[in-house]
Order: C-alpha cells, then sequence, then structure tokens
C-alpha cells in the first residue's frame, strides 16, 4: 500500500510533469528534424507522430493531469479553477486522439454530376467493386506499402467467398501495361470484340492461320532476342511461302513489338509503347479487359485488329520522399476453386482502370481510401471572375447543393479561403486546381472532436487558468495591505497571564 501511494503521488507531482514535457519536446523536435532533413511530412508522422510511443506519452500526459487533480481530494471551493484547468487539457488531449483516430482529409472531384465519394491522399487500399459499381470491399494496404516482399502468402481480406492474399510487393514502381500474360498474346478483330485469339511466346517462329481484313494471315509470337534478327528472319520466312505474316516479339530487354510483313515484302513496325499513346479500347465495358488498336496500313489490305493489354508494374528503387513513391502490389484472388493473379500499381487519383476479375464479376484497383459523406453535393453553379475557373480557383466561388438520405436539400457557397462546415464533424473547401484540371476540386475534413471537445476544452481550460491567475493575484494584493507588523505572529500581542489566586 505504501508502494502504491508512492506511486500515486508521483504519477500527478510536478517531476513526473516536468520529465514528460521534456520528453515530448525532443520528440516534437526530432520529428521536426526528420521532417526537414528528407522533405517529408509523411515519414515525420510515420516515425515520431502516429507512433504508437508518442501515443503513449499524450496519454501519459493525459493521466499525469488526471492524479494531478485526484490528489487533491477532497476537493473544496478553492480548487475549481486548478480543477478546470486540469479538465479543460485532458478534454483537448482526448479530443486529439479521437481526431487522430477517426478523423481524415479528403478530396472530392466535381465535375457537372452527383457525387458523395472522397478519397484519403496518402492512404492506401485495395478497392473492389461489382460490375454494377457495388463495393464489395476496401481492404486497408498501409502496411504492405513501404516493404519490398516476395513469395509470400499474406491475407489482405476475405469476405462474399472472394478472398486476396498478396503475393509480393514493392514500395515503389512504374505502372506499365503489357500484351504478354503468362507467356500469351491476346487479340481479336472489331467485328469479334472480346472474342480473343491466343497465341503462345516461343523461341522460334511456330505460325497458326489467322484472318485479318480480306486475307489469311500467319501469326506468331517471339521472345528474347533483338527485334531485328527476327524481323529479318519473318521477312524470309514470309517471302518463301508469300503469305503476310503477323508477328508480336518481346526482346531480350521485354520491351514489346507488333510487326506486319505483306506478301510483297513491306515491314511495319510498331512498339507497344507507340500504340499506347493512341486511344485505348475496352472490351464489354472493361468486363474483359482493355486493349490497343493496331492498323494494317492500307498497302498491305488496311484494317484494323485489337491486342488485350495487362498491367505489369516495373519496379523501381525508393526515393527519399515517402509521397513520391508509388507502391505495386501482386495479389492471388480466389472465389469458388478459381484463382486470377493481378499486377495492381498504386493509383493516387483512384480514376485510372478497374481491372476485371472473374470474367467482370468483379473489378479491383490499388488507391487511396475512400469515404462515403452523409451528403450527395451537387455543384450548381461557378461564380469566378476569371473566364478560365479551372485554373484560377483561388477568384473563384462554388454554389453547391446538399442532398442527405432524407432528401433534405441544403444550399452553400464555399471559396478558395471561404469554407463551409454543413455539420456532423465536416468542413469543405475549395482547393487550388491542378493543370490541365477539368473539375473542381473540394477539399473534405472530417474531425468530429473538434467542435464537441476540443473548443470547449480550450474554453475550460483558459477559464481555468485565468482564475488561477485573478486568485493569485488577488492574494498577493491582500498580502500586500496587511502592515508587516500585523502580519508577523511574532507581532501579534499575547494575552496576560492572570496572578495565581492565593
Amino acid at each position: 500500500m505504501k508502494a502504491w501511494s508512492k506511486v500515486y503521488h508521483y504519477l500527478g507531482s510536478i517531476r513526473f510533469t516536468i520529465a514528460l514535457f521534456a520528453v515530448l519536446i525532443l520528440s516534437v523536435a526530432f520529428g521536426t528534424w526528420i521532417e526537414t532533413s528528407s522533405g517529408s511530412h509523411e515519414s515525420a508522422s510515420e516515425h515520431v507522430y502516429r507512433h504508437p510511443l508518442f501515443l503513449s506519452l499524450l496519454a501519459a500526459v493525459f493521466l499525469n493531469l488526471l492524479f494531478a487533480a485526484f490528489r487533491k481530494l477532497p476537493w473544496k471551493v478553492k480548487h475549481i479553477p486548478f480543477l478546470l484547468a486540469h479538465l479543460g487539457l485532458m478534454t483537448v488531449i482526448a479530443g486529439a486522439a479521437v481526431n487522430v483516430l477517426t478523423g481524415y482529409s479528403g478530396i472530392m472531384a466535381l465535375a457537372d454530376d452527383v457525387s458523395g465519394r472522397i478519397v484519403v491522399p496518402g492512404t492506401h487500399a485495395l478497392c473492389i467493386v461489382t460490375r454494377e459499381g457495388r463495393p464489395v470491399a476496401m481492404a486497408n494496404m498501409e502496411q504492405w506499402k513501404s516493404k519490398a516482399k516476395r513469395n509470400v502468402n499474406e491475407q489482405i481480406f476475405s469476405t462474399s467467398g472472394l478472398e486476396a492474399a498478396l503475393i509480393s510487393c514493392a514500395p515503389h514502381a512504374r505502372q506499365k501495361l503489357k500484351c504478354s500474360y503468362e507467356n500469351q498474346i491476346s487479340f481479336c478483330l472489331p467485328e469479334q470484340k472480346a472474342s480473343f485469339q491466343q497465341i503462345r511466346l516461343n523461341d522460334s517462329i511456330q505460325t497458326i492461320p489467322v484472318v485479318l481484313g480480306k486475307e489469311k494471315w500467319q501469326a506468331s509470337a517471339l521472345k528474347g532476342g533483338y527485334v531485328g534478327e527476327h524481323v529479318a528472319e519473318l521477312l524470309v520466312r514470309s517471302r518463301r511461302d508469300k503469305t503476310p505474316s503477323l508477328s508480336f516479339i518481346r526482346d531480350e530487354n521485354l520491351d514489346e513489338y507488333v510487326v506486319l510483313i505483306s506478301k510483297g515484302g513491306s515491314v511495319a513496325v510498331n512498339s507497344v509503347e507507340s500504340l499506347l499513346k493512341r486511344s485505348l479500347v475496352s472490351f464489354d465495358d472493361g468486363a474483359r479487359g482493355y486493349g490497343i488498336e493496331a492498323e494494317i496500313p492500307p498497302e498491305m489490305g488496311g484494317g484494323v485488329f485489337y491486342i488485350k493489354l495487362w498491367p505489369a508494374p516495373e519496379q523501381l528503387p525508393s526515393l527519399a520522399r515517402v509521397e513520391d513513391n508509388i507502391p505495386c502490389a501482386h495479389v492471388c484472388f480466389s472465389q469458388e476453386g478459381r484463382s486470377e493473379i493481378l499486377s495492381l500499381t498504386y493509383d493516387p487519383s483512384a480514376s485510372a482502370f478497374l481491372w476485371p476479375l472473374f470474367d467482370g464479376k468483379y473489378f479491383a484497383r490499388y488507391q487511396p481510401m475512400e469515404h462515403v459523406l452523409p451528403w450527395n453535393v451537387q455543384l450548381k453553379e461557378w461564380t469566378c471572375a476569371h473566364e478560365d475557373h479551372f485554373s484560377h480557383t483561388e477568384q473563384c466561388r462554388l454554389n453547391l447543393i446538399l442532398v442527405d438520405s432524407n432528401g433534405a436539400i441544403k444550399e452553400t457557397s464555399i471559396g478558395y479561403n471561404a469554407p463551409f462546415s454543413p455539420g456532423k464533424g465536416y468542413q469543405l473547401t475549395l482547393l487550388k486546381n491542378l493543370p490541365g484540371a477539368v473539375e473542381a476540386r473540394i477539399g473534405v475534413q472530417y474531425a468530429i472532436a473538434k467542435k464537441t471537445m476540443i473548443y470547449p476544452g480550450v474554453f475550460c481550460a483558459g477559464l481555468g487558468i485565468l482564475s488561477l491567475y485573478l486568485s493569485k493575484l488577488g492574494s498577493v494584493k491582500n498580502d500586500k495591505g496587511l502592515p508587516h507588523a500585523a502580519s508577523s505572529p511574532r507581532s501579534l500581542p499575547r494575552k496576560r497571564r492572570r496572578a495565581p489566586s492565593r
């Protein structure tokens, strides 16, 4: 009991307070040094401000304030300013913890449509939706975003019979689209869209007959070596057989080419990268995937055909700034005995391809975490002093219509430095647009404890500190108003003793 009494009094002592604030100041200084040296706020947050030790330090400050208040038991009227100050500080710390654990800042892209979806920059999630757009899973990928792993089998999520497991991941990569998948090339004609013919990559020329336009072609797929050597060999073969040839080549550098050779010996070589710069096509609204269009020159009969594309991230060395890294993940999806593997690169804007799974039953994308607002937001009108309002949002105001789940309509206006709080802990403000943007970017901040805990806590702490100051000031004035002789115990008149009666 004596030991607990010592611990109890130490937890509420000024010594413990000084020790905590010393460690707190050193931690903040360390976080500031990380942010200054690396130029990355995310690194400082990851290593300091969101670290469990730093959150434990804040919890210790909360306990110190709590025990300091309990040490004043039994409380009296004169303790009210002290208790108010401590209660306010504890409320502020608790509110900050609630905001860290539940709050977020997101971005909503708004053009002429209605939106209630926001993405939270800096977060990482695996998004799965059905073909109709119904959400299936939004699995957190934060624990793998900065790691390089190979040949692992770590479960990401399991829901509605659909399972996802991480096979490998890398902290930084570049999104690339390839024509080859599991050493196969898939292609089709416009009139047979999404009805693919497949041809396997080989080390030597092995042809299959296909019909392109009005002629029969011999199709082949080659891997390894140099594209020039393969073209020369194909040219000799085409002249010998007097048959046009279509060839897909993946050289030793993993670059891909489409080669067309006519019966007369005309050669047309296109790299897949150059074809990607043209418009892409989707098969069955993306349910059967995406592809590129390749043209047959007029001298070879004319026409077009489509080549199916697959995601193939190219791993790169990690960058110093964590925010600049684009992670990738190879994920195996399983359902009802079937399995498919997708190589996904992080999409910061959550606006690129949704890749199909199981013949378009599901779609997957590696993107920031999404949240749904309690309102549907519609852009009613732009008001801007400049004609190009997308590039000069700092001079604009947006008139918005907010409709909640009950159908209640609320109209408001926001600007670059004029936010609006619709309630429920949300705040909307107009953000500066990126170059070339064709839609408004609205910043959405959710901090449920800001008005319910932090603001009242600051007011309560301020009131308590002011009351303490005024009470101390009053006691000092009272002490100064008393004469020195009267304030001294020794100067007080002594009672005379009565002489004992005889």
